[in-house]
């Protein structure tokens, strides 16, 4: 008995012991906690900081990027004037100036781009040399926006605030959003000009009825199919299906019945038959000479400045007897006519830095036709350098040719084949600046979609048969 009531204090003891080290670790760990709590808090660093900003900037990009496209691609349809007469309509009663301004301020919400653009170059941007790059193209933007204010020509500045703003974003993402804008606008256009809520400009092509179709003219509506398309395809790296095919194939078909656009025609012909081939191409493993393609490639690289100089030389050369050579072979009838433009416009303006105002009357809307006289400036190589001077049109030179240098150092063949088919349109057609049309303008700094692999040799390579 005596034993056993020893075992049981020692037991007593022990139970007591592991009591009190407990009892001595919960008030340590509760001084240390308050401890804790009276030291101060670290404060987070600038870059912490700026960090934590970048999902929300990210969101802020897209959106601003879709209300600036969403803006210019309305800007070719006369949905805008139905837009400012329901927003004055609105505001019936107010003061006229203080009506426009509100609906001036809501369409300039498309300049905050800016901010995703500022914060790149401070927060994500870590290369001097790019910082240097974007924050120069920014104040180039800048100093024509102040130039042109009295007109309020902000082309140069969207351009450049778009292009850095897009640093290490997603084309894909931007692309489709690009693409959904200009079909659900260019649908949507279409559908009020069939109820009769917008006008349908017909110009007439010898006994062929050209539809604008709610746009402001027949090749405004065919480019913008043209570039979405294009951009449609860049997104895929030319790997399209058969419903892409017929879609495309159905687009192609309203033009040549209602539309005559030859030009934007062409240019998506030669686009889907160009994936057509390199689908082929890339799904059979087929290897292409190394030599001939990178000498046509460096051609493609440099397309812009040689088809920019081409035109302008041909601008201050044009005589009769050019305009009858061209004339004289097939298709290039209105090739002639745009140089016979252009260089009336160049005698009278003479070459300047930061280029000019004047009044251009083309065939939108059916103006020319009810002015009496055309002074529309179609090229887009001869239209930049005349209304943005030398400097612009080298800005523009400049941001085209890096981004083609960017598509070929980085392996994207197909892709940059097609911005040499832009390009080739910018000869043509005066899209170049505007980015409701040419979303490519954005690719100088942007992430691009993955290259078009072949599956079967990827996994043959995986596996090591």
């Amino acid at each position: 008995m005596t034993s056993d009531r020893g075992v049981i204090e020692i037991m007593n003891d022990m139970e007591k012991a592991v009591s009190e080290m407990e009892t001595e670790k919960e008030t340590l760990v509760k001084e240390e906690a308050g401890e804790s709590e009276k030291a101060p808090k670290k404060e987070p660093t600038v870059r912490e900081q700026l960090d934590a900003l970048k999902k929300p900037m990210d969101r802020m990009y897209y959106i601003f990027l879709a209300i600036l496209l969403g803006y210019n691609i309305l800007g070719s349809t006369t949905i805008m004037n139905y837009l400012y007469y329901w927003f004055y309509g609105a505001l019936e009663g107010m003061d006229g100036d203080l009506a426009g301004m509100i609906v001036d301020g809501v369409f300039k919400l498309r300049y905050l781009i800016v901010i995703p653009a500022i914060y790149t170059i401070v927060a994500e941007v870590k290369e001097k040399k790019t910082q240097l790059l974007m924050t120069g193209m920014l104040v180039l933007g800048w100093i024509f926006a102040m130039y042109w204010r009295s007109t309020d020509d902000m082309v140069l500045f969207e351009v450049m605030v778009a292009a850095v703003a897009s640093y290490k974003k997603d084309f894909k993402k931007a692309g489709y959003i690009y693409v959904g804008l200009a079909a659900g606008i260019m649908i949507l256009a279409f559908i009020l000009c069939m109820a009769g809520l917008l006008p349908d400009f017909i110009k007439m092509r010898g006994d062929m009825e050209r539809h604008s179709f709610g746009t402001i003219y027949c090749t405004d509506l065919a480019a913008h199919w043209c570039f979405l398309i294009l951009a449609y395809i860049f997104i895929k790296d030319g790997m399209l299906k058969i419903y892409d095919y017929i879609a495309i194939a159905a687009l192609s078909v309203v033009n040549i019945l209602y539309l005559d656009a030859r030009n934007s025609l062409i240019i998506v012909v030669t686009a889907s038959a160009g994936a057509l081939v390199y689908t082929y191409i890339v799904k059979k493993g087929i290897k292409l000479p190394e030599k001939p393609v990178k000498a046509v490639q460096w051609l493609m690289v440099f397309s812009f400045i040689l088809l920019a100089g081409l035109y302008i030389l041909m601008n201050y050369t044009y005589s009769p007897e050019m305009s009858a050579a061209l004339r004289a072979i097939p298709g290039f009838h209105s090739i002639a006519d745009r140089l016979n433009t252009s260089s009336n416009v160049t005698r009278v303006l003479p070459p300047s830095l930061m280029g000019r105002y004047f009044i251009q009357v083309g065939d939108g809307m059916n103006s020319a036709e009810k002015l009496g006289f055309y002074t529309f400036l179609d090229d887009s190589y001869i239209s930049v350098y005349v209304m943005y001077g030398i400097i612009g049109l080298l800005m523009m030179l400049a941001l085209s040719t890096g981004t083609m240098y960017k598509l070929k150092r980085e392996g994207h063949g197909f892709r940059l084949f097609l911005i040499a088919l832009v390009a080739l349109d910018c000869f043509v057609e005066h899209h170049w600046t505007e980015t409701g049309y040419n979303i490519f303008l954005i690719l100088p700094f942007i992430m691009l979609p993955e290259k078009a692999v072949c599956k079967e040799r990827e996994t043959e390579k995986e596996t090591g048969q």
